[in-house]
């Protein structure tokens, strides 16, 4: 059994170096991500199929049988209504992925009792993106204008994938500085939060900040940490002066549909509010318990480009309530109330509730934004796997 484990282990180590390339150098590369992707669900099938020390409960095989049924159901539905059959498949493809991305960090944990190895590779990919930003800043490269303002996008193929990093990255250094003190992780996230800020995605800004806001304010009711709050907010407007122009416009602008429809917008948050406005309109006159079909956010009465291209949904939360309807999102929303109760506990536990962050800075980005079709929720997905793993063993976790 040990020499088998080692198996496992090398198995393992080839596979997160094939992972560090997909979150770097090939973030751009769909053929490599379509290949990554299809292997990562062989190699979890042949872990589950092989592994003797991983057992699927009762409760995880009806959830598994309640969502294949849900599936089919929904590919029956989009014969039905005649919709996109591609992109029911390749939206169910990616959330097998991430599902999978998720039991290889619980896989990884109950082989080995090393939980530095996921740290680091996650450490590698966030450096890797950081640094890239950083020349791309000093050389000029990767920005481009978006709303009339200079974005950063750093190695992504979008401003706002990259945002969606740096949020992470910032949190992710926030956490390790708080946890062990060490003076290295807060210059990197300082790095990650100026970079944040030439980057300039208000809807990444407005993330981070709530997160922050929500986890000492109201979860922890530390009302003396506001001052971290303001001091976020002085290093995004330092960096980027315009944001303040830009974060006040979100909180003083209209967001009546019926007022700012066909007007001049102040700002991106006002179009997001529109457009989720014409998506839920449609959904709740057409398709209000079952949904559109998975992947059929784009079928919706949605905005279109100038090339007549429709416009994703821009929110998690949205795509997944129109295209599963009622019944859908509530069994949605209780499997990822089950994974926060069994997080929660975890972290209470041992001690390590700021790990919450993360969690929330996901739930609140998925509201406000699209974080389901970024490599940041891979990142989250591994570690998170990796560390909810140690609540069934008896060894306490030992932070890095």
């Amino acid at each position: 059994m040990k020499n088998k484990d080692t198996l496992y282990k090398i198995l393992f180590d080839i596979y997160l170096v094939f992972f560090v390339l997909r979150t770097t150098i090939f973030v751009n590369n769909s053929y490599y991500n379509i290949i990554f992707g299809g292997c990562s669900i062989i190699f979890i099938s042949f872990l589950i199929n092989t592994y003797k020390g991983f057992k699927i409960k009762n409760k995880d095989a009806l959830n598994v049988i309640v969502i294949s049924g849900f599936v089919l159901l929904h590919i029956v539905l989009v014969l039905i209504y005649r919709h996109n059959i591609t992109h029911l498949i390749k939206d169910v493809f990616r959330y097998i992925y991430l599902v999978c991305i998720f039991c290889l960090g619980i896989y990884y944990g109950k082989i080995s009792s090393n939980n530095k190895r996921i740290f680091y590779t996650v450490l590698i990919i966030v450096l890797f993106h950081c640094i890239i930003g950083i020349f791309n800043f000093i050389f000029g490269f990767g920005v481009v204008e978006l709303h009339g303002n200079q974005r950063l996008y750093g190695y992504f193929d979008s401003a706002g994938k990259f945002g969606t990093l740096l949020g992470f990255s910032g949190i992710f250094f926030f956490i390790n500085y708080s946890l062990n003190k060490k003076l290295i992780y807060l210059v990197l996230m300082l790095i990650a939060l100026t970079l944040l800020g030439f980057n300039g995605s208000l809807k990444s800004i407005v993330v981070f900040v709530g997160t922050i806001a929500f986890f000492f304010i109201v979860y922890k009711r530390k009302f003396k940490y506001l001052f971290i709050i303001l001091f976020l907010g002085i290093i995004f407007i330092i960096v980027n002066p315009e944001i303040f122009y830009r974060v006040k416009s979100i909180f003083t602008t209209s967001y009546d549909p019926d007022k700012i429809y066909g007007t001049v917008l102040e700002n991106s948050f006002q179009w997001r509010v529109l457009q989720w406005h014409q998506l839920i309109n449609d959904w709740w006159h057409n398709f209000t318990f079952f949904g559109a079909g998975i992947g059929q956010e784009t079928k919706l009465h949605g905005y279109k480009n100038a090339q007549g291209i429709p416009y994703i949904a821009h929110s998690d939360f949205v795509k997944l309530l129109i295209e599963t309807g009622i019944i859908g999102i509530v069994f949605i929303a209780y499997l990822v109330f089950k994974l926060y109760k069994k997080l929660k506990k975890f972290v209470i536990v041992n001690n390590i509730e700021i790990f919450l962050l993360l969690f929330y800075y996901f739930l609140f980005g998925g509201i406000l934004g699209s974080s389901l079709i970024t490599i940041t929720i891979s990142l989250y997905l591994l570690y998170l796997g990796n560390l909810i793993t140690q609540t069934n063993s008896n060894r306490v976790y030992e932070y890095h």
